[in-house]
């Protein structure tokens, strides 16, 4: 996924989670789009945008999704809970 896509996850999330993405303790945009842009740069948009949306809409908690579940989600989608070269590498 590039940086302009992770704009679209972005979009998504901001639009579903209004409140958590603005005002005073917002996270920063460019440095949110940097980290997500980086930790899915191996995963197509329309995966993580399938992930990211699975996960609001089972969502009962008001949270946007974490790095973590969203990657979690996508092992699910994609079929398989192993993990990928670069994961193992991080553990």
């Amino acid at each position: 996924m590039t940086f302009e896509e992770t704009g679209i996850i972005m979009d998504i999330l901001k639009t579903a989670y209004p409140q958590f993405y603005s005002g005073p303790n917002a996270p920063d945009r460019v440095k949110t789009l940097r980290l997500w842009a980086e930790m899915f740069a191996r995963d197509g948009v329309a995966l993580v945008a399938a992930a990211v949306k699975a996960l609001i809409e089972s969502d009962s908690k008001g949270f946007p999704p974490h790095i973590g579940a969203v990657k979690e989600k996508l092992r699910f989608i994609s079929g398989g809970n192993k993990i990928t070269e670069a994961e193992a590498q991080c553990h």
